[in-house]
């Protein structure tokens, strides 16, 4: 974990990925590295990076927070590893 992860800048909390871009099943990035991170822990989660941190987020904003404290919940996703490095997932057809 690199000194400048957010956990020890002064954030309570951090899920996501601390590379500029990741696949979003496989979770790695540019260099080759698995980067999903909760906290300072590594985290094994195949789903698709989107549906997790909306995940993360809603269930981040439904718990109850000190109402005299501020609370912020800031959501980024990496945009530009537009490269596939595992296979999606198989789609299936609902509709017949």
């Amino acid at each position: 974990m690199p000194w400048f992860s957010p956990t020890r800048l002064g954030w309570d909390e951090f899920f996501g990925n601390l590379s500029g871009g990741l696949d979003y099943f496989s979770k790695i990035n540019h260099n080759g590295d698995h980067d999903l991170f909760e906290d300072e822990v590594e985290v094994e989660d195949l789903r698709y990076y989107t549906h997790i941190i909306t995940e993360k987020a809603t269930t981040f904003l439904r718990r109850r927070h000190s109402p005299t404290a501020p609370t912020a919940c800031t959501i980024w996703r990496p945009t530009h590893a537009n490269r596939r490095t595992s296979p999606a997932p198989a789609q299936t057809n609902s509709r017949r």
